[in-house]
């Protein structure tokens, strides 16, 4: 399943970049942008995604980068400095929220063929909510909505980190480090270290 939608989705960014290309090249003058391009394959609250946006564009304010988020339908205009794909699974912050706790395994992971860190995410809402446990359904559902997104944000900007650095290595502090507490997830603020901020201004113009 996971080869099948991978398959699809390096067809269609391939055809994406190469429409992008066709409109000309961008400013070289200014910061590379990087398109983020969020497909979400269940329910998913607009507070939720906005707060995701605006906590991903913060932990990553110093990387030398503009951040812009597309849907798949506005990825097929426009050009692009660099591209990757963030896929949302289950519901992203829409009440009523799962009751099951979190299962094992990752919040979200990108995918790795041969070493090579490719440009495609998954994240998984289900897990997220399930580490965020019984406080989130206490909340009013704007608070709810906020702290779920934040925690998505965060969940999202480490998988970015990969796919900018490309590197699968994992930190021992800050937002690429390799295991999220509740308290990561909520926390006001939650940087990037040292490290990976050197990692990913690096790559500038992957």
């Amino acid at each position: 399943m996971r080869h099948v939608w991978l398959c699809a989705v390096w067809c269609a960014l391939s055809a994406i970049a190469g429409h992008a290309k066709s409109l000309g090249s961008p400013d070289q003058s200014s910061k590379p942008i990087l398109t983020i391009v969020l497909e979400f394959r269940g329910p998913h609250a607009s507070r939720s995604v906005e707060e995701m946006e605006h906590e991903v564009e913060n932990i990553l304010r110093d990387a030398d980068r503009t951040i812009e988020f597309r849907s798949w339908e506005e990825a097929t205009q426009g050009m692009f400095d660099a591209i990757v794909v963030v896929r949302f699974s289950g519901n992203c912050g829409v009440a009523p929220w799962p009751h099951d706790p979190a299962t094992d395994g990752p919040l979200g992971f990108t995918y790795v063929s041969d070493g090579a860190v490719l440009p495609f995410s998954q994240i998984s809402c289900e897990k997220i909510s399930g580490s965020l446990g019984p406080a989130v359904r206490t909340m009013e559902l704007s608070q709810a909505e906020t702290v779920f997104g934040r925690a998505m944000g965060r969940v999202v900007a480490q998988e970015l980190i990969h796919m900018i650095s490309g590197s699968a290595i994992h930190s021992h502090e800050g937002v690429a480090r390799p295991a999220f507490s509740r308290s990561d997830l909520t926390t006001e603020r939650l940087d990037l270290s040292l490290t990976d901020l050197l990692r990913v201004t690096a790559k500038r113009g992957r």
